[in-house]
Formats: structure tokens, sequence, C-alpha cells
């Protein structure tokens, strides 16, 4: 068995997106509205729990279902979901920044504090209140 070196990129983190690799917003669409097309035909339960587990809303869903164009539904609901996968990201970047802000606000550890942080620790006090 042969053991990789830490520094050797896995075959996941060499397909991670790269500013070189990243496909355009035109090519996204493309390739997702294509795999909505195909679900709508062969697979609408699938679509459906996809469109859920993407947290898309259920309205703008629906309305996108109205269109009586096969291809016009699938070009709406690619949109709907890219739309939201971008909404998603900017809000884990934002709350990621809140989080590294309030950490950097708080207050030093003083010794007193520790200290009494280990004496909860020890009655099993410090656990139950998180």
């Amino acid at each position: 068995m042969q053991i990789k070196s830490m520094n050797e990129n896995t075959p996941l983190e060499r397909n991670l997106p790269t500013p070189e690799n990243e496909p355009d917003d035109k090519k996204l669409h493309q390739k997702m509205t294509l795999f909505v097309h195909d679900l709508l035909i062969h697979d609408f339960k699938r679509l459906c729990t996809f469109i859920y587990r993407h947290d898309v809303s259920e309205k703008k869903f629906q309305a996108a279902m109205q269109n009586p164009d096969l291809n016009e539904q699938a070009s709406h609901i690619a949109d709907l979901i890219i739309e939201r996968e971008k909404e998603k990201m900017i809000t884990r970047q934002a709350y990621k920044k809140y989080k590294e802000d309030r950490d950097q606000n708080l207050p030093e550890q003083t010794e007193e504090s520790r200290k009494s942080e280990d004496r909860m620790k020890q009655f099993d006090i410090y656990p139950s209140l998180f």
C-alpha cells in the first residue's frame, strides 16, 4: 500500500473550482437547464426533491411551472436554483465575517474566569449549559 504525501492533491482537490477552471455563468446556466429539462421529462419527483433540498421558493417554482414551453420552464427553474445558491453563498460569507468580527471583539478570558470554568467542568455543569 502506497502512502500519499500530505502535499499531494487528492482527486477531489484537483477538481475543485479555481478562477482558471470555474465555469462562467452562461455555461453553468446551460448545464443546469439541461439537467432540469431532463428531470422535467423523466423524473419530476426527483426535480421536486432537488428544488426542496436547494431551498428554492415553492411559489417561484410554481410560477416557473406555469410557462407552457418546457424549455422556458427548465431555463427559469435553472435561474431559480442558481440564484438561490448565490444567495446562500452570500449569507455564509456574511455570517463568517460576523463571527470573525465578533470573536475579535470578545474580551480576553481572565484567570478568574478560567478557574470558574474549570470548577464548572468538575461538576459537569459546563457541558449542560450548551
